[in-house]
């Protein structure tokens, strides 16, 4: 197979496919199943980190089958992170996030496999300071 599945962490919040030379679609629904039943009685999310810097380029129907995947996926919140210098694969996300508007916001492109993982390790924002400022209801 062109495509390996594997926990990229210990913590087994991120499953990485390394996309290995020519591959094709049948090859992405095994390796997809794979990684489902990896998330099986997760009670945490767990995204997908799409190794392609090793892939030759992207077959036709990308679109349908990275929607599907983020559809079908066991845990609605998963975020898909497509690692490639290609910029195809950016042209991708932004057409992606244009069409799928609600889906596109759980997928992105980075140039390697350490800028997603640095997408992950950042802290998650900070929620706001309540305002110092009170309203008073008048009676």
């Amino acid at each position: 197979m062109a495509i390996h599945v594997e926990w990229d962490n210990p913590e087994k919040t991120i499953i990485r496919f390394d996309f290995a030379g020519k591959w094709n679609w049948y090859g992405y629904e095994m390796a997809v199943g794979e990684a489902f039943g990896m998330m099986e009685g997760m009670r945490h999310i767990v995204d997908f980190i799409f190794n392609l810097t090793d892939s030759d380029s992207l077959p036709e129907g990308a679109t349908l089958y990275i929607k599907r995947t983020l559809e079908l996926s066991p845990n609605p919140s998963t975020v898909i992170v497509i690692a490639s210098g290609d910029p195809s694969c950016e042209a991708l996300v932004t057409l992606f996030a244009r069409i799928y508007k609600k889906l596109g916001e759980r997928l992105m492109s980075v140039k390697s496999v350490e800028k997603a993982r640095a997408l992950y390790d950042e802290p998650a924002p900070a929620a706001p300071k309540p305002s110092p400022i009170r309203l008073i209801a008048a009676r």
